[in-house]
């Protein structure tokens, strides 16, 4: 009795709370639906879907290089993960709807109206569709959304139809309404917003929540006709809550930024800030104000927003990132450097930023560039990625620039290892990502091809020394390995038992800690020890001068076991030389047919990849001056002709096209100058060449789609040219990529059919064989052999283009073996230069 007289009042106050509803059903009735509704089904579906929104918050992680999205969920993947949870806040808040429902038959309300009589199932339904929505149900979302704004637009209709139409018939109601009405009207000619806004005691229907959401829905669905036509009815609506006045604004620059259109969304966003009450929320719409204000070049107005989502309780991340912002827009800016570098001094002594010096050391570096000290820069840049330990984005970025530098400095070798590097640490949404993983793929076939004519050449000159004196000169330096090698053993070794043992002695550290714990006794018998015994390694028995009595186990010597292992070392390294020695003609012939193909190629890329065209000269003369008569020379000559052409270099081009014309008058290289009528048609092949390399080049990254584009246009402009029936096999190949079986049968027959004795109508057949043999489904991956049938065999001119190479190329790592012959080192075998290791493991 007394329990209920304490709580008593509460229930009073809750009776006359659900009294104020608009359209109840009865205060008993009403009150026992809207208490149990509230506090049961629905508030634990919407505690769980708080939990869920706040997890999702605290795991996101912001990527501050781009514009920044409106709300910190993270990505659809991240929300996914919570789908389990999401059903289950579904379920109860749909329990919650179904229990408040009128079930008895002769006093449904009106037909075809929802039946709900507790004024929560409106907040029920929007619920519902805001889990929906984090599903990514996005459809079902949109339906819910839209069941509330049909039903419930004062909210829930709990009356009988005998209630309804008595008020409807009342004199008091229609006089009461006439006379809310003229009041309305008349604060409305006023100018005054006549819109409601959420009361203090009464519960408000959820529709205006739920217009929010359905507009919200649009957008993320990309209906955004439909969105815009939400909002268009809300900002005609008198009956949406004026308290959602900034969320309506909050959707309007989400639909705008959406679409790309930030000029028309930052006035919405600006809106937006000023009615934000939540500091930390405001400082988050405040650095995306800057960003976006930034990228459209309003960089004072920009800075100003920066500086404000520091201001209160914001996210250190995010000051960390506004200030680096500053620091970007003032080096970018005359006479901001200063700025910029008092800045970066000022960040750098804050220890809390000890995680963010990889990100400050390159802001140095960019400022050097500015003021074009290359070697500061690259040493900030060295920097930057050694500092970087969890932020791999940053040092990719830092090797990128690096090997940015190097690739102007024409210093292929250092470019290619950088870009190597950041290709393993970058992936496809960094911006720059295609080009470096296009230098990288060019740089790295070019190292290749330049290793082959180093390697080739020395094995050539040592192939040519008596067999005696070369048998030395490879035994030494296989001494000389070897024991590098072992010395670098003993070296690591070494720095293991030093790790171990002060691992151990930092255990104890006080007065009365044994002698060879104290880190003082230690250093100093230390040095008493080197001055009398001097430098030595540390092993067993260091005191004798001669060890070579130690017994193993069994009763052996180990200095024999030792001495046997060491020179077979050696002799096994010896003899990985000396095969690599060229000993018939035989073999020698072979070598230089890979120097030719490897300056030719080298010449190529160096004009094609990388459009060095002083380098591609330099290559194609010494192919000729080192290796007359070779296979390649008529071209050559030509391609000189044409580099030097292009270089403004007359003397050059005419010298080259006279060799030509002497050494080869009946060539087809030749007939460019001396048979004027076939240039068009030779032309023409050049494009069509040089198109196919295009195509090819986007075949090798998987684009088929732009593949299949580019050979039908091919087919409009290059019909004639003996090109097409590599174009029509790519086109076969690409069709069989995609897994449309039927059309890779039709297009292969078609090459078949008309491309009569070619080597494409051989490979095109040999597939049609396969596959008529076999119930086995097309392949993606083609095999490598029938790659190669669609490489161009380079026998005519090419023109200057830029391949647009995607594919990562990734050499072995293996080191080979290095040795020197007289003052010049030679390494045999292995693709990767020491500077690609160096820069990885760093």
């Amino acid at each position: 009795m007394n329990s209920i007289a304490k709580h008593f009042p509460l229930f009073l106050v809750l009776i006359f709370l659900n009294s104020c509803a608009k359209q109840n059903a009865g205060i008993v009735k009403q009150t026992y639906h809207d208490l149990t509704s509230h506090y049961n089904g629905y508030f634990n579906a919407n505690e769980q879907f708080n939990n869920q929104l706040k997890t999702l918050r605290d795991g996101n992680k912001d990527d501050y290089e781009q514009i920044l999205p409106l709300e910190s969920y993270g990505h659809y993947e991240d929300i996914n993960s919570q789908n389990e949870s999401l059903n289950t806040t579904i379920a109860k808040a749909r329990l919650s709807i179904q229990t408040h429902q009128e079930k008895e038959e002769g006093k449904n309300y009106i037909t075809g109206v929802d039946n709900s009589i507790s004024n929560w199932s409106d907040d029920a339904f929007v619920l519902i569709g805001k889990a929906y929505y984090f599903q990514g149900e996005l459809d079902s979302a949109i339906n819910c959304f839209r069941y509330v704004t049909a039903n419930f637009e004062e909210g829930v209709d709990a009356r009988s139809k005998d209630k309804i139409k008595k008020q409807k018939n009342s004199k008091k109601k229609k006089a009461k309404a006439k006379k809310l009405e003229d009041k309305l009207i008349e604060k409305e000619l006023a100018g005054k917003d006549i819109r409601p806004s959420k009361k203090l005691i009464a519960h408000e229907s959820a529709y205006s929540d739920a217009l929010v959401w359905l507009a919200k829905a649009y957008i993320s669905n990309e209906q955004y006709i439909e969105a815009e036509n939400i909002l268009t009815f809300i900002r005609g609506s008198q009956n949406f809550l004026k308290d959602y006045d900034r969320e309506v604004d909050m959707v309007n620059t989400y639909l705008y930024f959406a679409q790309g259109s930030f000029n028309t969304g930052i006035n919405y966003l600006d809106s937006a800030i000023v009615n934000t009450k939540k500091q930390k929320n405001k400082a988050r719409l405040q650095f995306i104000a800057g960003q976006v204000y930034e990228s459209l070049g309003q960089k004072t107005i920009a800075a100003d927003y920066y500086k404000q989502s520091m201001k209160g309780n914001a996210d250190f991340e995010m000051i960390f990132y506004a200030k680096l912002k500053l620091i970007q827009m003032n080096r970018q800016s005359p006479g901001g450097e200063n700025e910029a570098l008092k800045l970066i001094a000022k960040m750098s002594k804050d220890n809390k930023n000890r995680a963010y010096y990889d990100q400050l050391y390159y802001e140095k570096a960019m400022i050097a560039l500015n003021n074009d000290v290359i070697e500061d820069a690259k040493k900030f840049l060295l920097k930057s990625a050694k500092v970087s330990q969890s932020n791999q984005k940053q040092k990719g970025i830092s090797y990128g620039k690096l090997a940015d530098i190097y690739y102007e400095e024409e210093d292929y070798p250092m470019a290619q290892a950088y870009y190597d590097s950041a290709v393993s640490l970058l992936d496809n949404s960094y911006i720059a990502y295609d080009v470096i993983l296009n230098r990288s793929t060019v740089l790295t076939e070019l190292i290749d091809y330049l290793k082959i004519i180093t390697i080739n050449d020395s094995l050539l000159v040592l192939g040519e020394i008596p067999a005696k004196e070369l048998e030395s000169i490879l035994y030494k330096q296989a001494v000389d390995i070897i024991d590098a090698e072992i010395k670098e053993e003993e070296k690591n070794k070494q720095a293991q038992l030093i790790a171990s043992s002060s691992t151990q002695t930092s255990k104890t550290s006080g007065k009365n800690a044994w002698y060879f714990y104290s880190e003082a006794s230690r250093n100093s018998g230390y040095k008493k020890f080197k001055q009398t015994w001097g430098d030595i390694l540390l092993e067993d028995d260091w005191r004798r001068s001669e060890k070579g009595s130690n017994m193993t186990a069994d009763g052996g010597d180990s200095f024999e076991t030792e001495s046997d292992e060491y020179f077979a070392r050696i002799d096994a390294k010896y003899q990985e030389m000396i095969n690599a020695i060229p000993s018939s003609e035989k073999e020698k012939k072979e070598l230089r047919k890979e120097i030719i193909e490897a300056y030719y190629n080298g010449a190529v890329i160096y004009k094609v990849g990388l459009e060095n065209l002083p380098k591609s000269a330099e290559m194609f003369v010494m192919l000729n001056m080192l290796h007359p008569d070779n296979r390649y020379e008529p071209e050559a000559l030509y391609q000189l002709y044409v580099l030097y052409t292009d270089m403004n270099q007359s003397a050059q081009a005419m010298k080259a096209k006279q060799t030509l014309l002497e050494k080869y008058p009946d060539n087809k290289f030749s007939q460019f100058f001396t048979n004027p009528s076939s240039v068009e048609t030779k032309n023409l092949e050049d494009q069509a060449t040089d198109f196919y390399e295009e195509a090819y080049a986007l075949y090798q990254i998987k684009d088929f789609d732009q593949v299949i584009i580019q050979c039908e246009i091919a087919k409009e402009k290059y019909s004639q040219t003996m090109m097409m029936a590599k174009f029509d096999l790519l086109k076969a190949m690409c069709m069989g990529s995609k897994q449309l079986r039927e059309s890779y049968i039709s297009s292969l027959e078609y090459v078949v059919n008309n491309h009569a004795n070619t080597a494409e109508q051989e490979k095109a057949e040999e597939i049609l064989s396969y596959l008529n043999g076999t119930d086995q489904p097309v392949q993606r991956d083609v095999d490598q052999g029938t790659i190669d049938k669609l490489k161009i065999d380079k026998q005519i001119p090419v023109n200057k283009q830029s391949l647009d190479v995607k594919e990562q190329t990734n050499s072995s790592s293996d080191g080979g073996v290095k040795f020197k012959l007289g003052s010049k080192e030679v390494q045999l075998g292995g693709n990767k230069q020491e500077e690609v290791k160096s820069t990885k493991d760093e």
